[in-house]
Order: C-alpha cells, then structure tokens, then sequence
C-alpha cells in the first residue's frame, strides 16, 4: 500500500469523493457506481476527522477533461478519492484509489470484489482504509443498517439496489425522478422493514415532492414525514441526515426543538450541507444575523458547486433589502448549475419587482421548460403574466389551480366571487398555502362589494377565533392581516372604537423601521396604506405608496391591486395616485411590447386562447378618473 509524501497532522482533512466511473458491460448499472460513491461520501462526511463537499459539488467533475489539481481547486479539498465499478452478473469489482490533488500523486489504491449482497458492508471497508492512508484512527459504532440488510437475507441486496437507484434520482430534483425514487423507496421498505436509511430517503423525497406542489401539500404529509422520520430514528439513532429532516418536518412554533435537531445533525455529521442551510436560515428568521451568515457561509464552502447554498444567502439578501447582491447570488446559483429553477425564478422576480416584467415572464418560462410538473413555478409565472394584463397566457400556464382561478377573480374585480371561493373551499385548501393577509383581504374586499359584513364576520369567528380588539402586544407580521380584521368587524361604517383600534395599528406601522420591514416585495405597503385611507388620511396613504413604488416594499402587479381595491376607492380621485397610476400602465405598456418582441423572436412562447375577457383587460384602460 503506498503511503503519502509529507502527510499533514491538522485535522480535519478535505477530500472529495469524486463520481465512480461505471465500467459494466451491460447497461443500466450507472446507479451503482454513483450509489456506492455516494454512500461512501456520506460515510466519510460522518467523522470530524474530514471535511467532505457534498455530491452535488464533487459529482460534477464526472468526466475526465479536469486534472486533479483543476477539481482540488474548484472544489477547495486537498485528497481526492476516485474509483470505477464493473457489474458481472451477481459480482461487482471496485477499483478505489486516493489521490493528493496538488500533484496528482496517488497515495493508496485498492481493489474489491463482492457479491452483490455484500455492497452495503463495502463503504465502511473503504472508509477504514482511506483513514489509515492519511494516518488517521476512525472510531465509530457498528453501522447498524448493515446488520439490517443483513439479516433480510437475500431480500437486504435488493432493498440496498432499491436504495441505491433512488438516491441517483433525487439528485436530479426533478419532480418525475422524485416520483420514482418513491416507488423505489418504498419497495426497499418492503423487502428490508428495518432498513433505517430508506425510511430518511422516503421521507425526505415526499418532502421534496411537497415542496413542488406548494406548502399546502407540505402541511398535509407532514405527518407522514415525521412518522417515516421517527422509525429511522428508532432503528438507528447515529444518521446525521434524519435530525435535520426532523427540523425541516418540524410545525411553525417549534424552532427551539429545530435547532436543537439541526445541531444534533452536524455533531453527527460534520459535513452535512443541509443541516448548515436549514440552522442558518432558522438563526436568520429569529435575527441572529450573524450567525446565519456565518453558517450559510460554512455551508457554501462545504459543498461550493452547489446552488441551493448560493440560493438561500440569496433570500437572506432579499429580506436584507439588497437586491444586487441577491441577484448576484441567484446568477452563481446558476452558473454552478444552469438549470437551477429556483435561481431562475428568483432573477425573474427581481426583474418584476425592477419594473421589467417582461424580462421576469422570460425567466419564468425558462424555469418551466426545465420542469414543467413544478407547480410553484406556474404559480410564479401565473403572476408574472398577471402583472403585465395577459389574462390568456396566465390562464394557460396554470390551468385549473384553486389559487390561480382566485388570483385572477381579484385582477378582474370580481372580489365576491373570489369571496365565494374563499368560503366554499374545505379550510385544508387554504392552510398553507394562503397567506393570513391573502385570506383576510378577500373577505374584506368580499363584504365591501357585497355589503354582506354579516358573514364575513361569522366566518373570520370560525376560521381565526376573532371577535374584536387587538391584543395587547401585536407581533409586527400579524399587523397587516389584523387590520383587514378590525375592518371587517366594526364595518362598514366605523365609530370610535373601531378608529382608535385602526388609528393604533397605523401609529405601529409608521414607527416601524424600514429595515426591519423587510425588503421582499409584499403586502406590507398595501395594508399600511389601506389603514391610512380608513382613517381618511389620504395624502399620508399615497406618500406610503410613492415610498414603497420608488424604494421597494411592494407588489410588482400593485397597479392592478389598488385599481381594483375597494378599500383604496377614496384615493382614485387624487391627482397624486393618478399620476403614480399612469406611469405605471406607461411602464406596462412598454414591457407588453417588449414580451412580444420577445415572442416573435422565439425567446418566450406563444401562450394561445386570447378570448374576448383576455383581450379586454389588455385593453382596458384605467378607472373613470384615473385617465
């Protein structure tokens, strides 16, 4: 066995296990070498000992065009760990070598011939031997999935190849792979009952399938996830993975048991990276701002070829009101990985929050084209084309979604009808998926056309136990689905009572600091301002528009909102908000011009079935007044 030149005693050490390289005759086995790298990185990553990137970083070097010291340097390792697989029938042979990546020097190598039912015991093999070339003692317990697939008999070798084809396909994130992996998940639970590993996996792909379709889908599996969560706990309590899933899993009012489970995560496995994402974002959401960065920082570090760590700064960036250096983060994203949807989505946003809508619909469409079963990805784009007037193309993108047919009644006006759909739909619907400003809002909006208070209390009683007031000491994020509350309540003509509640809530709004308002465009500068119109403060609701317009803090389809907004029909006369309102629609028309340019240039695709309602919207003009 060779021994490395000048081996160095900091700890910990970097290395890297790059993707196996599939030798086998007969196709279809790509899986197994890619499983059985991965397996081991993860194994690897366990001990404090390494710093191990991730695969989404490492397993991008998958060809041989990259010397080592090209892939030592773009992945920030000193040892590389390399390796080939060849299947013959029931017998696999793995050639393992460690490299040091400056010099290309390889400093051990190892050749391993197994049966098929004995891959799952290979990874701690290798794990051993690459230690005791870097002169480094491992202790750790027996790996109990192994005695598990063990004792399945026969059945445990193709519950791990199960295994082993699901890991390959999340990696994609593709909604389809996703799909599968679950099939495959769950057929290595059936052949392997106390195989812990399957159950994190099966737990984590329904999460991710989830997070596709939206939070409300999320909320429903939640249960599911966290049962799946806890048998793989109870079988084996030392995979680093399953606590910082647990956390994910975890309900809203619970982030004291979530950290405490991220932390577990890290302590059990070093090298992690989601655990590092998810405590950052957990130290960011409670204001720990240093410590979020910090950790989101170790994080990129860990695993810098991917995108989801660039992502999430990015978000903080966001919420931190800069937008340039989200933007920025969003664009590595995508350099790293160029069909990272999410970074997609999140440049067409800020192009829309910019003013350049067109160039957000753009995006957009490339983040569905890369997966077009991504339901949060129709939704963004639904609003998009909302934005810009082009009911047809909203239409066509979102198809019969509960949300979007809602969205599109308030962009038509029609907000008893949106009214309805809020009362009629089963509460489940809404949860998750609905924020409290979006809820509250079309019911008020419902009452002030319908007239019909009446109900609209009864169902703000049943739905969100309110009747009346405000209590003693107000979060600042329930400020603005509070005040729709009040509104609703003490409507529709408002006496004392109902005028100091409001009077309040608009004193909070004016002493909050913009920083800490958040920087995300929203609903913040629509409730601020409705309050102010309430009050019959006019002028001092529109100077809150023309702040939020000029600095951020708002819709980018704002226009329409307001245009069509009961609540904000006292200021339709104010030669102020008319001038605001005509820039705007300026500023639309333009970016329609340039989506159709963008058209007939093939850069953006023709959305068909422009009816007569579609057609007048891109017609339609201001309200009476507003000209």
């Amino acid at each position: 066995m060779a021994r490395s030149r000048g081996i160095p005693t900091a700890l910990p050490y970097t290395l890297a296990v790059l993707p196996f390289v599939d030798l086998s005759e007969a196709p279809g086995n790509a899986y197994l070498a890619d499983g059985l790298a991965e397996e081991l990185l993860a194994l690897l990553g366990r001990f404090s000992a390494f710093r191990v990137p991730a695969s989404s970083s490492s397993f991008q070097f998958r060809d041989q065009r990259y010397s080592p010291q090209e892939v030592g340097e773009a992945l920030g390792v000193r040892y590389l760990v390399e390796g080939s697989v060849r299947r013959e029938a029931d017998q696999v042979r793995i050639n393992v070598r460690l490299v040091e990546a400056s010099t290309g020097f390889q400093l051990w190598s190892e050749n391993f011939s197994r049966s098929v039912s004995g891959l799952f015991a290979l990874q701690a093999d290798i794990a051993a031997q690459v230690a005791r070339a870097l002169q480094v003692v491992l202790v750790e317990p027996e790996p109990l999935f192994g005695r598990a697939l063990e004792s399945a008999g026969p059945a445990g070798a193709e519950a791990y190849l199960e295994y082993l084809q699901a890991r390959q396909l999340m990696a994609s994130w593709g909604t389809a792979d996703v799909q599968a992996a679950i099939g495959h998940l769950q057929n290595a639970i059936s052949l392997a009952p106390d195989f812990a590993p399957a159950y994190t996996r099966l737990a984590e792909a329904m999460m991710m399938q989830a997070n596709d379709r939206g939070s409300a889908e999320l909320e429903c599996i939640r249960g599911t996830a966290l049962a799946l969560v806890e048998k793989s706990m109870a079988l084996d309590p030392q995979l680093g993975e399953v606590y910082a899933l647990r956390a994910r899993a975890r309900p809203d009012g619970e982030e004291a048991l979530m950290e405490q489970d991220l932390r577990q995560s890290i302590a059990l496995s070093p090298s992690y990276t989601p655990a590092y994402e998810l405590l950052a974002n957990l130290m960011f959401q409670a204001g720990r701002r240093d410590e979020a960065l910090l950790l989101i920082d170790q994080a990129r570090s860990l695993d810098p070829l991917w995108p989801r760590g660039h992502y999430a700064k990015a978000l903080m960036m966001l919420d931190s009101c800069d937008l340039e250096q989200a933007a920025e983060l969003a664009r590595e994203a995508l350099r790293v990985n160029p069909r990272f949807r999410s970074g997609l989505v999140m440049l067409g946003g800020i192009a829309g929050w910019r003013g350049e809508l067109a160039d957000g619909v753009r995006l957009g469409e490339e983040a569905l084209a890369l997966d077009p079963r991504a339901d949060w990805v129709r939704e963004r784009l639904h609003i998009a084309y909302l934005d810009l007037g082009e009911l047809a193309a909203a239409r066509e993108v979102a198809g019969d979604s509960f949300k979007a047919r809602w969205r599109e009644q308030h962009f038509l006006g029609n907000h008893a009808a949106a009214g309805e759909m809020i009362y009629g739909v089963d509460p489940a619907t809404i949860e998750g998926s609905f924020s409290l400003w979006a809820q509250t809002n079309s019911v008020l909006t419902a009452a002030m056309v319908s007239g019909d208070y009446a109900r609209a209390r009864r169902y703000l009683g049943e739905r969100f136990n309110y009747e009346g007031g405000l209590p003693q000491a107000i979060d600042p994020f329930d400020r603005y689905h509070l005040l729709h509350l009040v509104l609703v309540w003490y409507g529709p003509r408002y006496d004392a009572e109902a005028h100091a509640l409001i009077g309040r809530l608009w004193t909070e709004l004016n002493a909050t600091p913009r920083a800490s308002r958040g920087c995300i465009p929203g609903y913040q500068a629509l409730a601020h301002a409705l309050a102010g119109v309430s009050l019959g403060l006019n002028d001092e609701a529109i100077a809150v528009l023309e702040d939020a317009v000029v600095n951020g803090g708002i819709f980018a389809g704002w226009h329409w909102i307001i245009a069509n907004h009961p609540g904000f029909v006292p200021l339709l006369q104010e030669p102020r908000l008319q001038q605001l309102l005509r820039e705007r629609q300026a500023q639309v028309a333009e970016q329609r011009e340039v989506l159709a340019r963008m058209r007939a240039e093939g850069v953006v695709p023709v959305r068909e079935g422009r009816d007569a309602a579609a057609d007048s919207v891109r017609r339609r003009e201001l309200r009476p007044g507003v000209r």
